[in-house]
């Protein structure tokens, strides 16, 4: 069962105190919901085991008991990048049943918000196919839980000041600029793109406070 003892024995209290903080500050600037409603309503939805909290980079999920093969055919999943333009994940199969690709009626469930890549490479899915699974381990902590703040001292914007990242835009999309700034436009306050070396994007906002 995934609650919050159990995400907490996976990474530690602080860790997790720190994710689930993360996740509210992003309620807070999406839905301008009361900072105190956003983590009350992010820590009760991650005591339930709700992927669109809960999900991240690093995590092994494996499916449920009472989950046909035919609808899953992947035993275990690997999330190896929690997409922010959508809720989607990006994974690795790792224990894949021998027939999934045959190309049988079978195949046709394999993965049905997938692109279908080869199972080496993973695919996109939407977040909802985790419901067909539940979170079997989550660590390290310190490999798995996101960079919550950044320096880039070239930024004018930042002015050397340490800044949040609300949100990273991959490099795979043909306009991760434009979606970078339309994102950035969205959240508002101060919310600017950064663009890196790896054609990826991070959506930042300065922290108050002198530069460091």
């Amino acid at each position: 069962m995934t609650d919050l003892a159990f995400l907490t024995r996976e990474i530690g209290g602080q860790a997790l105190g720190d994710f689930l903080t993360a996740a509210a500050n992003r309620f807070v600037h999406l839905d301008r919901m009361p900072w105190q409603k956003a983590y009350q309503w992010v820590t009760d939805r991650a005591d339930t085991g709700d992927p669109l909290i809960i999900a991240a980079a690093g995590q092994i999920w494996v499916r449920r008991n009472d989950v046909d093969p035919d609808e899953a055919p992947a035993r275990r999943i690997l999330i190896t990048e929690r997409l922010t333009t959508q809720a989607a994940i990006h994974v690795i199969y790792l224990d894949l049943d021998a027939d999934a690709h045959d190309t049988g009626a079978g195949n046709q469930t394999l993965m049905p918000q997938a692109s279908r890549k080869d199972a080496s490479t993973g695919d996109e899915l939407l977040l909802s196919f985790l419901d067909l699974y539940e979170l079997q381990s989550w660590r390290p902590a310190e490999i798995l839980l996101p960079t919550t703040t950044t320096t880039a001292r070239a930024c004018d914007q930042c002015a050397g000041r340490p800044a949040e990242i609300l949100e990273k835009v991959s490099g795979d999309d043909p306009n991760a600029r434009a979606t970078a700034q339309q994102r950035a436009t969205q959240l508002g306050q101060d919310a600017h793109p950064h663009a890196h070396s790896t054609g990826d994007f991070t959506v930042v906002r300065p922290i108050n406070g002198l530069p460091s």
